[in-house]
C-alpha cells in the first residue's frame, strides 16, 4: 500500500464512558501501536485490543475498561528500525513484500520526523552550531545553559560557579541555594529590564520572614533573600507590570505593606508605567516619597460601592508629610460600566501632604478630599503645578484644614456628575452637581496662588461653613455653571464644627472671573472681612432668563445681607456687544436681527442677549440659536424672556447681562471703589440694576462707603453746623427732654465752631430731623448719599445718625462707639429711584445728654458721567 502524510499520534480525554477511540494513521503490526493512559504504557490483548492493522486510514482502541474521566489517552505510532525482510538470489519478488518492507522505511521516517518536531533544534541559519552536551559528569546536577556563542553548558543549580551571579527575574532567584551564594543581582522581576529585581543579599540569620514578592524572597532551600535597602522600591519591585491591563492590585498592595511595616519611605515608579488596581490598603507611615517619574495609576472600574460611606481609592490619610511627585491618578469612570453612580474618591490625604505636578482626573465622584481635625499641629500642606481636572463630582474638598498653598494648580471641568462630559453652552447649566474645588467646615489658612477654576458644573471654588483666612492671589474663575468664587454658610446638620457659620476674612487679590452662570464673586450668605483688591471681575450672568430672578444673580460680585468689612478696590464691568437693530424678521418662534455691526463667534462663549427698546427701557431676554457678521437669531427665554413679536428696528441687542458691577444686599457695611461700566438695567424685578455699584435694594441698615467717589459740591442740609441757630431743625423730645444750641464750651469738650446742637433725652429718645434743600429729593433720586456728623456721646450706642426714605422707609443707623470724645460718623447709602420721604435724623437714647456739630449731606458720583439715572448716553456702545 501507498503511505500517505500522516500524524502519527492523537491524543483525549476520558469520560468514563468511552472505550474505544480511533487512531487515524497505519501500523503493519500491533507491535507498531503504543497506547498510554496518564502516560502509563498500556498492554496489548490485555487491556485493550486493535482493530485496523494494515489499513491505510487507521483504526480503533478499544478498552476492557472505560479509562477515568479526565485520564489523557495518548496513542502513537512507534515503528521499530529493523530489517526483517531477506531478498534470496533469483527469488521470488513480490509486490506485496516489497511494498510492507518500503511502507515500514516511510512510516518510520514519519515517526522520526514526528519526534524531531518535538525536539530543540538549532535554526538553520546557525553556522556550525556546537550542540553536543557537556560529559554526563559535567552535567550532573546542572541546568542547561548557553554561553555566549549559543552553545550548550552546564550552569550549577546553586550559581556557585558564577563569581558574580546576575539573574534574570525573581523565579530564577528563589533557586539559588543558600550555601554557594551570599549576594546575587537580578535584572528584572518577571524578565530583565522590567523595573524590577535589584540587589538582593542572603539574611543568614533570617528564618522565618515570610516571602512578600518584593523585598524578601524566600528560596527552594530556605535562604531568605532581601533586596537591599539603599535601593528606592516601587511596584515593579513586586511585580507590577504597569501596561494599562494587567492587574497590579496585589503588587501595589505589597508594597504599601512593606511601606507601613519596614518604614521604607522612598517609592520610585516607572516613568512610562500605567498602573491598573483596584482599591489599594491604606498608607499609614509617615514622610513617605512618591516619585511617580510621569507614571500613572489607572482605576479598576466597578470597584466603587453606590451608597454608604464610599469607596476610597488610594488612602493616605493617616500617612503625614506624604510628599508626591509627577504622578497621574486617573480614576477612569468613562469604563465603569454600573448603572448607579459611584461614591467615593480617588485620593484622601493626611497632614501636611506635598504634591507637585501630580493630576487626579476623571474619578467617578470626587477627585482629592482631605479630613483633617482642625487641631494644632495638622497641616493642609503643599500643592504646586497639580491639576484636579474632568471629576464627576468635586475635584478637591478640604474638610477642617488649615495652613496650606496651591500654586499653578487647575480645577477644570469637575462635577458634571457621574460620566458626564460638559455640555454645550446652550446646556451649560442642566448637569451641574458640585464644584472645583470646595473649603468647608472652618478650614482656615489656605492661599491659591495663580490658580484656575475654570468650566466647573457649579461654582469654581466654594468657601462655605465657617472658613476663615482664605486668600486668592491671581487666580481665575471663568464659565463656571454657578458662581465664579462663591462664598456660603450652608447648614447640613452634620454636626462638625463650622456647620451654619459664616465665613470671615477672605481675600480675592488681583484676581479675574469671567463668563460665570451667576456672578464673578457670590457671597450667598453672610460673610465678614471679605477684600477684594485689584483683578476684574466682568461679562457674567449667564443664567439670564433660565430662571427666576434673584439679587445674587447678574452682578460681577455680590454680598449677601449683613455682610460687614467689606472692602473692593477692582475693576468690573461688562464690555460684551452692544448694537442697534436695523432690521426685524420673524419666524415662528425665532427673530432674525439684522445687526450690523454684530462680530459672529458669540455663540460659543456668550450666547444669552438681552433687547431694550430705543429709551433703553428691558424688553426681556433671547437666547441666540444662530449667527452671522451682521445677522443674530434669537428666540426667548423661559423667563423674562423678550415678546420675539415686539422686538423692532431702533431697539437694542446686547450680550451684557451682569447688570450691576457690585450689590450689597440690606445690612451690610464696607467700602468699595469700583472702576467700571457697560451696566444695563434688568428686568422690573430688578429694577435696581443698571449700576457700577448698588447696595440695600430689598430692605433696611445699608451703609456702604465709595472712599474714591467724587463728592458733589452743593450742600443739602440748610443748617448743617448750628452756629447761627437751630432753624430748619424738627425736634422730638418727649419725657422732659430738650434740643438746645450749646456755645459753652465746658473742658473744651462739647463745641467744634461757635454753636453745637445738645439733644437730651429724657425718658424717652429724643431725636432731631434736618430740613433739606428744596430740590434735594429730586437731586439724590437714583444716586448714592453720603451723610456725616461730628457727634459726642459717653456712652455706646447712646447717639446715633440716621437716613431714612422710602414710603414704608428703609434706614441706616450709625451710632457713637462711646467714650466721651467727638468722632466723626458716616452713613452712605443708595437712594432707589423714585424714594419719597428722604429723612436725616440726629438722635440720643433715653437718660442721655450727646452734642452735634459739622454736619453734611451731599451726592457722592463713582465717576463724573454718572450723575443721572439712565441717560441714553450710558448705555450706548462709544461709536
Amino acid at each position: 500500500m501507498t503511505v500517505p502524510v500522516q500524524n502519527p499520534s492523537i491524543s483525549y480525554v476520558g469520560n468514563g464512558a468511552t472505550k474505544a477511540f480511533a487512531f487515524p494513521f497505519a501500523i503493519l503490526e500491533s507491535a507498531d501501536l503504543v497506547v498510554l493512559v496518564d502516560d502509563a504504557e498500556q498492554n496489548v490483548g490485555v487491556q485493550y485490543t486493535i482493530d485496523g492493522i494494515g489499513e491505510s486510514s487507521g483504526g480503533t482502541v478499544t478498552f476492557a475498561s472505560a479509562p477515568l474521566a479526565g485520564s489523557i489517552i495518548t496513542i502513537y505510532r512507534e515503528i521499530s528500525i529493523e530489517r526483517d525482510t531477506d531478498y534470496q538470489d533469483n527469488g521470488d519478488l513480490l509486490a506485496d513484500t516489497v511494498n510492507a518492507d518500503f511502507d515500514r522505511i516511510w512510516m518510520a521516517i514519519q515517526d522520526g520526523n514526528f519526534g524531531l518536531s518535538h525536539a530543540v533544534r538549532a535554526p538553520r541559519s546557525d553556522i556550525n552550531p556546537k550542540m553536543t552536551l557537556p560529559s554526563a559528569a559535567a552535567r550532573a546536577n546542572k541546568a542547561l545553559g548557553f554561553d555566549n556563542a549559543g552553545n550548550p553548558f552546564a550552569i550549577d543549580l546553586t550559581i556557585g560557579s558564577v563569581l558574580t551571579p546576575v539573574l534574570h527575574s525573581i523565579a530564577m532567584l528563589r533557586l539559588v541555594s543558600k550555601l554557594f551564594a551570599t549576594d546575587v543581582f537580578v535584572v528584572g522581576y518577571h524578565e530583565a529590564g522590567d523595573g524590577g529585581g535589584g540587589a538582593y543579599y542572603l539574611d543568614p540569620s533570617d528564618h522565618s520572614s515570610d516571602d512578600n514578592s518584593g523585598t524578601v524572597i524566600v528560596a527552594f532551600d530556605g535562604g531568605r533573600w532581601k533586596r537591599a535597602k539603599t535601593l528606592p522600591i516601587g511596584p515593579e519591585t513586586f511585580g507590577a507590570v504597569g501596561d494599562g491591563i494587567a492587574d497590579d492590585t496585589a503588587a501595589w498592595n505589597a508594597l504599601i505593606e512593606v511601606v507601613n511595616v519596614e518604614g521604607l519611605t522612598t517609592i520610585s515608579c516607572r516613568g512610562t508605567a500605567k498602573y491598573f488596581v483596584g482599591p489599594l490598603d491604606p498608607v499609614i507611615r509617615s514622610d513617605v516619597n512618591i516619585f511617580g517619574n510621569g507614571a500613572a495609576i489607572i482605576v479598576k472600574p466597578n470597584m466603587w460601592m453606590t451608597s454608604g460611606i464610599g469607596t476610597t481609592h488610594l488612602d493616605f490619610s493617616g500617612a503625614t508629610r506624604l510628599s508626591v511627585k509627577d504622578l497621574t491618578i486617573d480614576g477612569n469612570q468613562m469604563a465603569f460600566t454600573i448603572g448607579t453612580t459611584p461614591i467615593g474618591v480617588c485620593f484622601l490625604l493626611g497632614s501636611d501632604p506635598r504634591l507637585e505636578n501630580v493630576n487626579v482626573i476623571n474619578s467617578a465622584h470626587q477627585g482629592v478630599r482631605q479630613n483633617l481635625s482642625g487641631v494644632s499641629g495638622t497641616y493642609a500642606g503643599t500643592f504646586v503645578k497639580c491639576h484636579f481636572d474632568d471629576n464627576a463630582n468635586l475635584g478637591l474638598e478640604l474638610n477642617r484644614s488649615q495652613y496650606g498653598s496651591f500654586t499653578g494648580c487647575t480645577f477644570r471641568r469637575n462635577g458634571y456628575g457621574f460620566q458626564r462630559k460638559r455640555p454645550g453652552p446652550s446646556s451649560m447649566n442642566a448637569y451641574t452637581v458640585a464644584f472645583g474645588a470646595a473649603l468647608r467646615y472652618r478650614t482656615h489658612h489656605i492661599t491659591f496662588n495663580d490658580c484656575e477654576f475654570l468650566d466647573n458644573g457649579r461654582e469654581g471654588c466654594n468657601v462655605n461653613q465657617g472658613s476663615y483666612a482664605i486668600k486668592f492671589c491671581v487666580s481665575q474663575a471663568m464659565r463656571n455653571g454657578d458662581g465664579g468664587f462663591t462664598i456660603a454658610s450652608d447648614q447640613l446638620h452634620t454636626g462638625l464644627p463650622g456647620d451654619g457659620e459664616a465665613c470671615y476674612d477672605i481675600e480675592y487679590i488681583g484676581c479675574e472671573a469671567a463668563g460665570n452662570y451667576t456672578g464673578g464673586l457670590v457671597a450667598y450668605d453672610t460673610a465678614h472681612n471679605v477684600s477684594v483688591i485689584g483683578g476684574r471681575y466682568y461679562n457674567n450672568g449667564m443664567v439670564a432668563g433660565d430662571i427666576p430672578i434673584a439679587t445674587s444673580y447678574y452682578n460681577g460680585i455680590y454680598f449677601a445681607s449683613g455682610s460687614t468689612g467689606i472692602n473692593v478696590d477692582a475693576k468690573v464691568y461688562d464690555d460684551r456687544q452692544l448694537w442697534k437693530i436695523s432690521a426685524v424678521s420673524v419666524s415662528g418662534q425665532n427673530a432674525v436681527l439684522t445687526v450690523p455691526n454684530w462680530v459672529a463667534g458669540a455663540m460659543s462663549t456668550y450666547w444669552k442677549v438681552a433687547v431694550y427698546d430705543a429709551f433703553f427701557t428691558f424688553l426681556g431676554y433671547g437666547i441666540i440659536s444662530a449667527e452671522s457678521n451682521g445677522v443674530v437669531t434669537i428666540h426667548s427665554t423661559p423667563n423674562d424672556g423678550v415678546s420675539i413679536g415686539s422686538i423692532a428696528a431702533t431697539q437694542y441687542v446686547t450680550q451684557r447681562v451682569q447688570h450691576n458691577g457690585v450689590l450689597t444686599d440690606n445690612n451690610c457695611d464696607g467700602e468699595i471703589h469700583v472702576d467700571g461700566f457697560g451696566f444695563n438695567p434688568g428686568p422690573t424685578g430688578l429694577n435696581l440694576t443698571g449700576y457700577p455699584v448698588m447696595s440695600g435694594s430689598f430692605n433696611d441698615s445699608q451703609n456702604i462707603r465709595l472712599p474714591k467717589a467724587h463728592r458733589d459740591p452743593n450742600q443739602l442740609l440748610l443748617n448743617p453746623t448750628f452756629d447761627a441757630d437751630l432753624s430748619n431743625w424738627t425736634f422730638s423730645t418727649p419725657g422732659g427732654g430738650s434740643a438746645v444750641r450749646n456755645t459753652s464750651n465746658t473742658g473744651g469738650l462739647h463745641t467744634r465752631s461757635p454753636g453745637s446742637l445738645e439733644l437730651v433725652a429724657g425718658s424717652s429718645p429724643a431725636f432731631g430731623d434736618a430740613t433739606l434743600t428744596p430740590s434735594a429729593e429730586l437731586y439724590v433720586d437714583g444716586q448714592w448719599v453720603e451723610c456725616r456728623a461730628w457727634v459726642w456721646a459717653n456712652g455706646a450706642g447712646t447717639a446715633s445718625i440716621s437716613l431714612f426714605w422710602g414710603s414704608n422707609p428703609f434706614s441706616t443707623v450709625v451710632s457713637h462707639p462711646g467714650g466721651g470724645r467727638w468722632r466723626l460718623l458716616t452713613i452712605c447709602a443708595f437712594i432707589p429711584p423714585g424714594s419719597p420721604n428722604l429723612i436725616f435724623r440726629v438722635g440720643a437714647s433715653i437718660g442721655e445728654s450727646v452734642f452735634f456739630d459739622n454736619l453734611d449731606m451731599r451726592v457722592v458720583y463713582l465717576d463724573s458721567d454718572n450723575r443721572n439715572y439712565s441717560p441714553i448716553s450710558r448705555y450706548l456702545p462709544l461709536d
